[in-house]
């Protein structure tokens, strides 16, 4: 789902943080919304848009972003865990790479 400032009602990380199911009567932090825009969780991004200086989603995506988590979470959506392994592989490549070049241009030293 994309965003479209000129169709969808934008509401700010705080006032998206009242919208999430509260835990003992406390909201999400704006600091956890924040992130959910950026890395996700499990691999699912909350859809956002950056308005000026304030970023911004819709309800109908955080009601999207719940529904794909709670999905990936009762393991009914491979793919998502899929991506996130294909993520971590990539990782460690790069991270092996770096330490073999490391190691050969000390040994041609």
């Amino acid at each position: 789902m994309s965003i479209d400032p000129q169709r969808d009602k934008l509401i700010s990380i705080a006032q998206a943080s009242k919208l999430f199911p509260s835990i003992d009567g406390k909201s999400k932090s704006i600091k956890s919304i924040y992130r959910y825009t950026t890395t996700g969780v499990r691999g699912v991004v909350l859809d956002s848009y950056v308005n000026a200086n304030a970023v911004c989603t819709t309800a109908a995506a955080i009601k999207e972003f719940l529904e794909k988590t709670a999905t990936q979470r009762s393991g009914n959506n491979p793919s998502v865990s899929r991506q996130q392994s294909d993520l971590s592989r990539k990782r460690s490549v790069a991270k092996a790479t770096k330490k073999a070049d490391r190691l050969l241009s000390k040994q041609s030293a």
